[in-house]
């Protein structure tokens, strides 16, 4: 069961805990529990892990398409999203599926439009969830992350939008591309890749 300890409030946004994740839950204002709600999970890139603002809590966002907004956190000394090299997730994604999980128990979350987003090592994190959980996912985006070739079979279940610069010197674009070469060469038609250059 989930304990929501409230550190922070703002407005509907409230920020929590569970063990070592930090993480903060966005409710939809005028949370309706007779009606099914989709829920964005934000996953931070590698030392970015403060309280941000997302586009997803905009009024304007919200009264078109209500949803729930859950991003968790991360330090940085506590491993990575992506497990990688492992066969199972790394402890702190372990920590966040089990919170998002009890999210869905707890809200009503339709549990058929649960949709990821991740930037750089979030964006790693994106792969390694498509990869290890195929299927969980209505859709995800990835922004300057990537996995391996490998991965690309049970990446390609889930609908993915890449994004990369060509300049990254900190996540070569090389790391996504490699995945969205073999989607093409396996034919996968659920995907998209933006290259921004320079």
């Amino acid at each position: 069961n989930l304990t929501i300890s409230a550190q922070n409030t703002y407005g509907t946004y409230t920020e929590a805990r569970y063990g070592k994740l930090e993480y903060g839950i966005f409710i939809p204002d005028n949370y309706d529990k007779t009606k099914l709600y989709p829920v964005v999970v934000y996953l931070h890139g590698f030392g970015n892990n403060q309280y941000v603002y997302l586009d997803w809590y905009r009024k304007d966002i919200q009264e078109k398409n209500p949803c729930f907004v859950f991003a968790p956190r991360t330090p940085p000394e506590w491993a990575d999203w992506s497990g990688w090299n492992d066969k199972s997730l790394s402890e702190p994604m372990k920590a966040a599926l089990h919170v998002l999980d009890s999210l869905t128990n707890v809200y009503s979350i339709d549990k058929n439009r649960l949709y990821v987003y991740g930037i750089s090592m979030g964006g790693e994190g994106v792969f390694d969830l498509l990869h290890k959980l195929p299927g969980k996912f209505a859709a995800a985006m990835s922004v300057c992350g990537g996995g391996q070739a490998n991965w690309a079979a049970n990446i390609a279940k889930t609908p993915l939008w890449m994004f990369h610069g060509s300049a990254d010197n900190i996540n070569p674009p090389d790391l996504t591309e490699r995945v969205y070469n073999e989607m093409v060469r396996i034919g996968a038609k659920k995907m998209r890749y933006t290259k921004y250059p320079g």
